[in-house]
């Protein structure tokens, strides 16, 4: 994942989530997110499936940046696989994905 050159996260661990309507996401290991190039906001949001959701926004990319990442931090037990993982909004960073 990146904004303009800045890389924010790199990863061969990421886990993808679908859930048709919304195209899949990349939930990206909070280990491989370089979050010195994050900040965090006050926003949040609730998904009756997965929990409430906490944001944070890309530092270099300025309004375009804002609230550009979301993680739910404590999910619901069903979705425990994606704690410490973070998703980015596709019209915010470019994602680039490479199967194995």
């Amino acid at each position: 994942m990146r904004a303009g050159d800045t890389v924010i996260a790199r990863s061969s661990r990421a886990r993808v989530l679908s859930e048709p309507p919304y195209p899949a996401a990349f939930y990206i290991p909070f280990d491989d997110i370089d979050f010195s190039k994050l900040s965090g906001s006050e926003h949040s949001t609730h998904c009756p499936y997965k929990g409430d959701a906490s944001y944070w926004s890309v530092q270099s990319a300025g309004e375009a940046g804002k609230n550009a990442m979301w993680a739910y931090e404590q999910p619901f037990d069903e979705m425990t696989e994606i704690r410490n993982h973070g998703a980015f909004y596709t019209s915010k960073v470019t994602v680039e994905a490479t199967p194995d």
